[in-house]
């Protein structure tokens, strides 16, 4: 039997890769919190914004990102063979607050 088809969660990049501006700026998002949007679709999220760049720039007055208006990203189900990587495709707004 093959084991379920699962991708990574759709928050957890944000940890780790940050939004990096032309001017060196950058940010990652911290969780603070997600909100169901229909079963076909990864959550909309609210991000802490953390700076990771440089202190000067575009991104540098970030406090908060939202992913909105969330379209697919969700995995597939049924199985697929182990070891395969699946794209699953998906559409957001992201929206960048400043302090």
């Amino acid at each position: 039997m093959r084991p379920p088809c699962a991708a990574a969660p759709p928050n957890s990049p944000f940890s780790l890769r940050p939004w990096i501006a032309p001017d060196r700026s950058a940010v990652t998002g911290a969780l603070i919190s997600k909100a169901p949007n229909g079963d076909k679709n990864i959550p909309e999220l609210d991000l802490k914004a953390i700076q990771s760049g440089k202190h000067r720039g575009l991104l540098a007055g970030t406090a908060e990102i939202l992913r909105l208006n969330t379209v697919g990203g969700v995995a597939p189900a049924g199985p697929c063979e182990e070891g395969a990587i699946v794209g699953v495709p998906y559409g957001a707004d992201y929206v960048f607050i400043n302090r």
